[in-house]
């Protein structure tokens, strides 16, 4: 957890209530909550926008969702785009963590909220000198990517292979770490080739024909993946060359084919569930635009790990019907006593 940055926001409730008064929005309009996110295409972010879409729904918000499309630069251009429609506060992924302030300076040149969701922008609220930057919440990934390895070295797999997400975005590098962690207090466990370009179903699935051709035989029982997405790739590229039942694959964000291929025996393990909290990002944006201010404005969520002995349960809880939340209940606006940390994500 990171705890130095887990403290209130340095920015005072009266600059949050300023906001709320003076919005482009009018008292009787509905407020409107932005959504950035990096790639539609990614089932992930499909889920992560719908559900946030609908909880900004449930607490009588519009939203407006925007898909960066992996693009720094269009990402940018996004966001300038959703003020210039008025959005009263907006929620977003940094495509990489290297725009994380280029995207705060705008909200702030607009005196808007932010809250950044999922992907760590490199900096806490406590370390912020301005006024919008309302909260952070996700997930603590290197912990994921330590997990997704134990979940590998716990079936027995002792030679793995690994694709990560791209350096220089915060839940790559920090997923990334988790493995090289697990990996060097087990060095009975050998990695013998990482490539750190995946995202996509595409990027998996060409990723794992180079590993088959490098590694013949094949020389690796277990693939640790940085997403499901790059994970359902590689296993279909596992079950054309015919050795998907050789090689133990474990990834994260419990995609609904993920928990389909756990229950077929095709993947070994993923953790994730996390889409669930574009729900709360759009909970913190609505508090922050009633003059609240999120307490505490961190939240690192923890999430569950599945395997075939608890995938029926994940699923009947968050594949076959949808997660439920009073979002009123968690929200300051109308539960004085809420705090951002009484949003879970658990398997019951």
């Amino acid at each position: 957890m990171r705890t130095a940055i887990k403290t209130a926001l340095s920015c005072s409730a009266v600059f949050f209530t300023i906001l709320a008064t003076s919005s482009v929005q009018a008292a009787d309009t509905k407020p409107v909550i932005g959504f950035s996110v990096p790639a539609l295409q990614n089932p992930f972010w499909r889920s992560f926008a719908d559900f946030g879409e609908a909880a900004a729904k449930d607490l009588g918000a519009d939203t407006v969702v925007l898909d960066a499309d992996q693009s720094d630069a269009k990402q940018l251009a996004d966001i300038e785009g959703l003020i210039a429609q008025g959005v009263g506060c907006i929620v977003v992924t940094p495509n990489t963590s290297a725009i994380a302030k280029g995207l705060l300076s705008k909200a702030e040149a607009a005196q808007i909220p932010m809250v950044f969701a999922e992907r760590w922008p490199g900096f806490g609220p406590a370390e912020y000198e301005g006024k919008s930057y309302a909260g952070f919440i996700g997930v603590d990934n290197k912990l994921a990517g330590y997990n997704i390895a134990k979940a590998l070295y716990d079936a027995g797999v002792r030679e793995i292979v690994a694709i990560g997400g791209v350096p220089g975005g915060a839940v790559a590098d920090e997923r990334s770490a988790g493995l090289h962690q697990f990996l060097s207090e087990h060095a009975d466990m050998k990695l013998l080739q990482e490539l750190r370009n995946g995202e996509l179903r595409q990027d998996g699935y060409t990723d794992a024909q180079n590993f088959l051709s490098a590694l013949p035989g094949p020389a690796f029982a277990g693939m640790w993946t940085y997403n499901d997405d790059t994970a359902l790739g590689a296993i279909k590229a596992f079950k054309d060359a015919g050795v998907n039942d050789k090689i133990k694959v474990a990834s994260m964000d419990l995609i609904p084919e993920t928990v389909e291929a756990i229950k077929a025996g095709e993947a070994l393990y993923s953790t994730g569930g996390q889409w669930a909290e574009s729900g709360e990002a759009a909970l913190m944006c609505y508090d922050a635009l009633n003059g609240k201010v999120n307490n505490p404005a961190v939240h690192e969520i923890s999430i569950p790990g599945v395997t075939k002995d608890n995938v029926d349960a994940y699923a009947a809880q968050f594949i076959d019907a949808t997660p439920q939340y009073d979002w009123k209940a968690l929200s300051q606006v109308y539960n004085t006593d809420a705090k951002t940390t009484d949003f879970v994500i658990a398997v019951k």
